[in-house]
């Protein structure tokens, strides 16, 4: 009874790894759309960078859709680029948080 209780939680473990890894971001264009996302709901972003703002240990990046981005492990400079980004949601800074998923 051990081991078939042990092999179910295993498979659940390893199903939601694999939906979490694989799941397809929903992708946002502009700021009116935030307040439809969840807390760390997975999102595409896609803009211009019209403002960088380098931090000691993150970067603010401000899109041309009035959309901003932190980055902690970018190395500048992004201005005047265009950027696809797979991002987090996260409400407690109200702002996205870009986590490498490689």
């Amino acid at each position: 009874m051990r081991r078939l209780s042990f092999l179910i939680a295993i498979i659940g473990i390893f199903s939601l790894c694999f939906y979490t890894f694989f799941s397809v971001p929903l992708e946002i264009s502009d700021q009116k759309q935030i307040k439809y996302l969840l807390d760390n709901q997975k999102v595409l972003i896609k803009g211009k960078v019209v403002r960088e703002n380098v931090y000691e240990d993150r970067i603010i990046l401000t899109l041309n859709n009035n959309l901003s981005l932190s980055c902690e492990f970018c190395i500048p400079p992004y201005k005047n680029n265009n950027i696809t980004a797979i991002a987090i949601y996260d409400n407690f800074y109200k702002n996205f948080e870009i986590k490498e998923l490689k």
